[in-house]
Parts: structure tokens; sequence; C-alpha cells
């Protein structure tokens, strides 16, 4: 199936990045680009990519699939009218800040039989995929324990942590749902803690900027989950994965913003990872490459939205664990609601 027009709504970092790679796909022949900014989707305009008036003119033109890269409090209603048109869509992630919004869209595309992918693209991620299939092979042996750690390069701009849903909801969401990906079990149960380290904004908004959860999984598997907004070495995501056999590690190259104490000819001993686009630019590529083979039906969803609520289920009882100080069961969140 050649010839698609692909509408991206958003153009800020997301949504331009998502353009600029769809508009070089052999198979996508126009790239509709709209934003509440019409200046800054005019700005995107390339071969390939044109931009409209509106979000409204780009569902007028009728569109073969959408991308939903907006601020997350818009994501919900955009699905939804992707659903209502029956235009398959890929919506960055979360589906929605609050899990009865999440589970609400689950339900209609469960009931409606919408094509729908969510972003979670460490999924495409070549050194995590191999990971994953180190960890389901057998060659670590029996896991034990997972490691893993997201950390920012510098703080959000002032007034992002107000809407962000909080550190669990925004960046560990991530975490959860490669724990979940790479080993093929449910997390069972979360301990977290943290602190806002003094910032007025973050305490004010009930969050933290540094915090680790512990998860315990099926089967007794133990993982570790570290998140901070403020790492000053530098953009660092890494991942160990710990068997009765062998250990190995994802991320370790010359541009982990790591110093060893001793020598080290190879890590860290090139320019740090500036940001997420810096260090997850093929995983990216890959994901959008894969909607679109989603919307021609070369493939089913990589990541759809009943993986999308797992994840946030998990950051839901993060976020009560914080604030409790004590574990709680993902089986009661999952049974519950957001409280």
């Amino acid at each position: 199936m050649t010839g698609l027009r692909v509408g991206v709504i958003g153009a800020g970092r997301m949504g331009g990045m998502r353009a600029r790679v769809l508009a070089d796909d052999r198979r996508v022949t126009e790239v509709l680009i709209a934003d509440r900014d019409s200046d800054r989707a005019q700005a995107l305009e390339a071969p390939g990519i044109t931009a409209v008036a509106d979000v409204d003119a780009l569902f007028a033109k009728s569109p073969d699939a959408v991308v939903v890269s907006t601020a997350t409090d818009e994501h919900a209603e955009l699905v939804q009218r992707c659903v209502s048109a029956s235009i398959p869509c890929f919506c960055e992630k979360p589906l929605a800040l609050e899990l009865s919004d999440n589970r609400a869209l689950r339900d209609l595309v469960r009931r409606t039989g919408a094509r729908v992918q969510v972003g979670f693209h460490r999924r495409f991620d070549p050194e995590l995929i191999e990971a994953r299939g180190a960890a389901r092979s057998g060659r670590l042996g029996e896991l034990r324990r997972v490691h893993l750690i997201s950390a920012d390069a510098e703080p959000p701009p002032p007034g992002f942590i107000t809407g962000s849903g909080g550190i669990f909801r925004d960046l560990s969401i991530h975490d959860f749902d490669t724990v979940r990906w790479l080993t093929g079990r449910e997390i069972l149960s979360v301990y977290a803690t943290g602190s806002d380290n003094g910032d007025p904004e973050t305490s004010a908004a009930g969050d933290v900027r540094n915090a680790v959860c512990a998860l315990t999984l099926e089967g007794g598997l133990v993982a570790t989950v570290h998140a901070s907004r403020d790492n000053g070495g530098g953009y660092d995501v890494r991942l160990e994965l710990a068997g009765t056999r062998a250990t190995i590690a994802v991320g370790l190259d010359d541009r982990t913003p790591l110093l060893p104490a001793a020598a080290d000819p190879v890590v860290g001993s090139g320019r740090p990872w500036s940001g997420f686009l810096d260090r997850f630019e093929s995983a990216y590529a890959r994901e959008t490459a894969a909607f679109v083979d989603f919307v021609t039906g070369d493939r089913d969803t990589p990541c759809g939205v009943d993986d999308a609520v797992e994840a946030m289920c998990v950051a839901v009882a993060a976020d009560r664990s914080l604030r409790t100080g004590k574990a709680v069961s993902v089986g009661e969140v999952r049974a519950g609601d957001d409280a």
C-alpha cells in the first residue's frame, strides 16, 4: 500500500520529528501538519509536508492516518475523533493523564475495533530489543533483578510540572512499560520514594525531582526504577538485566554520562546525550515506520491501548505509594480508580 496521506497534529519537537520521518517514507505521499499556532506549523513546511489552517482543516482532508503529538491534555479528545472517523492513529504516551480516561479510550477501541498505536519508543531501540531477546531466550538464565535509570539532563521549563501528571506518569511510565515488555511479566506492587530537592514549583505540584521505585513482578522478580529531572552529567537512560547465568547492560557507550572511578577508554569518553530526541533518534524513526506498517496492514500494533493502560496503572500505584509511604498493589489500582 502506497500513496498514504498522513496528518500530524502538533508542530512541536515530537510532531516535527514525526512529520520529517513520515515525509521520508516512500509509502507516504503527503504529510499534513496542524497546530494551534499556525505559524509554527507553517515553519515545518518542506517537500512532502504541507501545513493546514487548523485541526478541523486537517480532518476535512480525510487523511489515511493521523499522528497525535500535542500536549497530553489534548490526546484523549483527538484519539476519540480519529476513532469516530475510522482513521488509524498514533498517539504519543500517555493516552491521558487520568486512569479513568485511559480506560475509557481502551474500552472505546475495544468496542469499535479501531486501530490505535501508543508511543512507547523504547520498544524500538535496537539494544533494548537485543536485551529482550536475551532475557526471554534463557541466555541470562533465570532473571533475578532488573535495574532501570531515566534521567533528564536539565529541569523542565517553568510551568511544565503542573500539567505533566508528575514524574511517574510523565517519565517513569516509559520504564514501567519497558519492564513489562522486556520480561513478559506483570508488575504486582510498587513502593516509591523521592524528593523535590527544594524546588518550589515541584513542591507546589506535589511532585518530586528525583525518585526511586521498587517493583515486585510475577515470579518474585524484583526491579528498581530510578528517575531524575536534573541529572547534571547529561541525559541518561540505562538498564541492567541480571540472571543466574549472566548480567547484561543497555546504554553503556562513549556518550553515557557516567564517569568511571578508574580510567576507561570507552564509557563516558564522548559528548553526553543532550536529550531524548538525541539518544533515541533511531528508535523514534523505527517506531514511526512501524505505525505506517500498522496502517498498511503489514503488522499488528506494536504497542496498543491495553499496554498503555497497564503502564498507567503502575504509574498511579507509584503516585499512591509516594503519597502514603506504603507499597501499593497494582491489582488494586487496576480494579479501582485514580484516587
